[in-house]
């Protein structure tokens, strides 16, 4: 299985956190979650489908998501970089 960046929300809680599907994974095996189950878990997620199990609310993570929180790239000019001439 791939890993997929999810959403999740947790049961009575109101924040949404962004993962991933190796961390939810391990999540779900320690409520033991069958081998089969997370297969069709993941399939469903990877189909853009938005699931709830077991105290859990997970979705699949959008692309703009994942670059909003993940990606913050600093703008770095020629006079920044070490040993470069103006």
């Amino acid at each position: 299985m791939k890993n997929i960046m999810l959403r999740v929300s947790i049961e009575g809680m109101p924040e949404k956190v962004l993962t991933d599907w190796n961390a939810t994974c391990a999540i779900l095996k320690q409520r033991h979650y069958s081998p089969s189950d997370l297969e069709q878990l993941h399939a469903e997620l990877d189909a853009g489908l938005l699931v709830t199990t077991r105290g859990l609310t997970i979705a699949k993570a959008h692309v703009e998501e994942e670059v909003e929180s993940f990606i913050k790239a600093p703008m770095i000019t020629g006079v920044e970089y070490v040993g470069s001439q103006i």
